[in-house]
């Protein structure tokens, strides 16, 4: 079942509150199509990255850092007002606890989020709604199999979120507040190696230009040169990035 009209769009969290915490400088971000989602989790206070080009150049205060991201893409479940995210890929380990919400709609571009499972609350405000003609969910396909990694692609008008999940078969073996330092090293790396980036899509080019992302050396970068849809596709299927590449269309402009 489609996901209600009133929830599509590109949301970002104005205020997180816990038992614990009140948060309203993190910077997040929520893409809604009619079934598909992906969101985007970015902690204030990030350390300086500049000349960082990879995990390897990262020194053990910035890899500690980064293991504090969150991100995830998945499916949307709306039944009354209550809303389920029901993850595909998740930066973070499950912990247990399905991400399901009590949903209260203070005004059309305004959404107060209440945790049922777990105790927080937070506040929502839409930068991008409305019946917009772009809004797709794509995954990619090597050789006409899924992708490994798994990679999505989440548009809503001219923002996007491209996620690529860590190598295949390895799990996030520690949460935001482990010990990072009782892993091997290139199992660390490995692990932090899962990109969620956040952008817009150019006007003229149709490229896919970062604003955010848990790869900061990303940031500034292109995610993809044209945007997919512009191309014909027959099949569910349309041109992908290389040779052999190309996007599953799991939902279009619905």
């Amino acid at each position: 079942m489609n996901v209600p009209i009133s929830y599509r769009g590109v949301w970002q969290r104005t205020l997180l509150e816990t038992g614990e915490c009140q948060d309203v400088r993190s910077r997040v971000y929520w893409l809604q199509t009619g079934l598909w989602h992906a969101d985007i989790r970015i902690p204030a206070d990030r350390p300086d990255f500049t000349g960082v080009m990879s995990h390897a150049d990262c020194s053990a205060e910035q890899l500690s850092w980064l293991a504090g991201q969150q991100g995830f893409v998945g499916i949307t479940v709306v039944q009354d007002n209550q809303c389920e995210w029901q993850r595909a890929i998740d930066f973070q380990p499950p912990l247990g606890n399905r991400d399901i919400g009590r949903m209260h709609f203070a005004h059309p571009d305004k959404l107060l989020e209440y945790g049922i499972e777990d105790t927080y609350s937070e506040i929502w405000e839409r930068i991008t709604g409305g019946g917009n003609k772009r809004c797709y969910a794509l995954q990619l396909l090597d050789h006409g199999e899924l992708a490994e990694p798994v990679i999505f692609l989440i548009v809503y008008g001219n923002h996007f979120i491209y996620s690529r999940n860590r190598p295949a078969g390895l799990q996030q073996p520690f949460s935001s507040s482990g010990q990072l330092q009782q892993y091997p090293y290139d199992v660390l790396v490995r692990a932090l190696d899962f990109e969620i980036s956040f952008g817009q899509i150019q006007a003229e080019s149709g490229s896919g230009q970062i604003m955010l992302s848990t790869l900061p050396w990303r940031e500034g970068q292109t995610a993809f040169d044209r945007d997919p849809m512009l191309a014909a596709f027959e099949g569910g299927i349309c041109p992908g990035p290389g040779p052999g590449k190309t996007w599953r269309v799991l939902s279009d402009n619905q």
